[in-house]
């Protein structure tokens, strides 16, 4: 079975995980930015502790000799946040549509006897409705969006660390010609900027 170098570019609580032969029996074959040889043809998944689980791929045969896989981590803790505003959204529309319904009926059973009944006071309904919309577009948000882990495959070279800076000049100096060099420094006069 042909092997490719696999180079995991994500968090460091991502573990590769694989199964062999099929049967939901899964395996952790890299952890963390590693950098191994797997085979191609087995089914993967990226897992690890406060991420969601990613959907189930196959390594791609690169035209290079190897592959980077892309992490974008889907949190659990936000997942779990999207999933607990839905139903506390719709709760508080709930609330604030029989909030909204109640004022009506109040300032329409008025007693003739006090008086004209006042305008319904439709305020705390609408605003309980706005904050459970909010609360529900949050949540959906929240739910798509850490849904599950995002994998990438590309031939791209990780990235190369930088070695220590050394005193080397930067890619602005130039050594000065010849020419320059005879030529005495120009004097500046440091009030009035005159050059002489």
């Amino acid at each position: 079975m042909p092997r490719v170098l696999v180079h995991v570019d994500g968090p460091p609580e991502a573990i590769v995980q694989e199964d062999p032969t099929g049967d939901g029996h899964w395996t952790t074959v890299c952890a963390g930015a590693c950098d191994t040889l797997l085979p191609i043809g087995p089914v993967y998944r990226i897992d690890g502790d406060g991420m969601r689980r990613s959907g189930q791929f196959q390594l791609q045969p690169p035209s290079a000799n190897r592959i980077t896989l892309d992490v974008s981590p889907a949190s659990s803790t936000r997942f779990a946040w999207g999933i607990a505003l839905l139903p506390i959204g719709a709760a508080t529309i709930a609330g604030g549509v029989f909030a909204v319904f109640a004022a009506g009926l109040g300032a329409a059973g008025g007693s003739e006897a006090v008086g004209e009944p006042g305008p319904p006071n439709y305020t705390p309904g609408t605003v309980l409705i706005g904050v459970g919309a909010a609360a529900m577009l949050g949540g959906l948000i929240l739910f798509a969006h850490d849904w599950e882990t995002d994998v990438r495959q590309s031939n791209a070279e990780p990235p190369k660390t930088l070695p220590p800076s050394t005193d080397l000049p930067t890619g602005e100096w130039r050594e000065r010609s010849p020419e320059e060099r005879v030529l005495p420094a120009a004097m500046v006069a440091p009030f009035w900027g005159l050059r002489f």
